[in-house]
């Protein structure tokens, strides 16, 4: 089994004008501690300026934890949003942080900042500002799909100086009708008038409110079969066995960098005897959970030198990434709430390995 690829996301040193920017922005948010006044269940949103899509931003440190504000787009931001606000289940989110492009601004001690952020720091002589929570030092750091967290790029400093201004007017403007009352603070999504520059500010009455309500569930890569391949596993005959196979991502520690990033598993087992019968590793954090599970499908059909009769999923895009695969092997999927024992098989491994 090969050892999944650990690659840090390639970015581009900003200029120190670009850094004086975003931290002049991060400084503005502090100082109205939206934490403080915006309860936890609303989200802001913004048009992405170049796409058009909803970008989201959601502020941390109702709870005391961490303070600073989470800044989420992409075409599983929004549906995984939508369902952890609207169910009020955060596991909702997590389990497709792993697809999910964030920015993360955050206010910090300065012990807990990292070298290369403290020598930033230091070459444009920042002063930390002081609030309710003492003096506070900003970092600011991109995710995107998976990957290791790291430094932003031009593209993404570009789009935090775009929507952050916007974020912080909303904030001001929702502060002053409160007066200190949260509760005259509507549940649901904050969002941006239409038209509107991000240099402009705007007033209470000019901010549209929306609820939480659901979205389609994104369509997912199909995984591809070449024929050759696909012709091997037709001639192996078929056997009356169910299969249950699952592919997922949880954060394992790593040896590197500060934090760690999505180590992602696809696991099958057969449904009768509970024996695993396949493993496959993610090969970078970027890989997708749909590759993992049609790698593993072939694997599996190869070792077992038998095409199973059936194949249970609990995840529907995985069952609907592997439709066109399995119909051209005569291998029925089906959908199941829960699996039984795989759920056994990943109640058994290490709590190390993130899964």
């Amino acid at each position: 089994m090969s050892k999944p690829a650990l690659k840090k996301m390639s970015s581009q040193n900003l200029p120190s004008e670009i850094w004086a920017q975003l931290y002049a922005a991060a400084d503005t948010m502090f100082a109205l501690e939206p934490w403080e006044s915006i309860p936890p269940d609303i989200l802001l949103k913004v048009a992405h300026p170049v796409t058009n899509e909803p970008v989201y931003g959601s502020i941390l440190g109702s709870m005391g934890e961490i303070f600073g504000v989470s800044i989420q787009y992409g075409k599983w931001a929004e549906y995984s949003l939508m369902r952890a606000f609207g169910e009020e289940d955060e596991e909702l989110l997590i389990e497709n942080a792993h697809r999910i492009s964030s920015l993360k601004i955050e206010f910090v001690r300065k012990s807990e900042l990292s070298s290369a952020n403290k020598e930033r720091l230091k070459a444009l002589a920042y002063k930390p500002k002081h609030g309710s929570k003492g003096a506070c030092w900003p970092t600011i750091e991109v995710m995107k799909e998976g990957s290791v967290p790291c430094p932003p790029d031009a593209t993404d400093a570009a789009l935090i100086l775009k929507v952050l201004p916007c974020f912080n007017s909303m904030v001001q403007a929702m502060d002053q009708h409160a007066n200190g009352d949260p509760d005259l603070i509507p549940e649901g999504i904050a969002v941006w008038p239409d038209g509107r520059t991000a240099e402009s500010s705007v007033a209470w009455d000019e901010i549209g409110w929306k609820p939480f309500k659901s979205v389609p569930e994104p369509a997912c890569e199909e995984f591809q079969l070449d024929e050759v391949t696909a012709a091997r596993l037709r001639e192996l005959p078929q056997v009356n066995e169910q299969l249950e196979l699952d592919a997922f991502a949880g954060l394992a520690s790593v040896e590197e960098g500060p934090r760690p990033f999505f180590m992602k598993l696809g696991i099958a087992i057969d449904s009768r005897t509970q024996m695993v019968v396949g493993l496959e590793l993610g090969t970078s954090g970027t890989d997708l959970l749909e590759r993992i599970a049609g790698r593993l499908l072939v694997q599996v059909v190869s070792n077992l030198k038998a095409r199973p009769k059936r194949i249970m999923f609990c995840q529907k895009s995985l069952l609907q990434a592997l439709g066109t695969v399995a119909d051209n092997l005569g291998i029925e999927l089906r959908h199941q709430e829960r699996l039984p024992a795989l759920e056994k098989a990943r109640a058994s491994m290490p709590e190390h390995f993130g899964v």
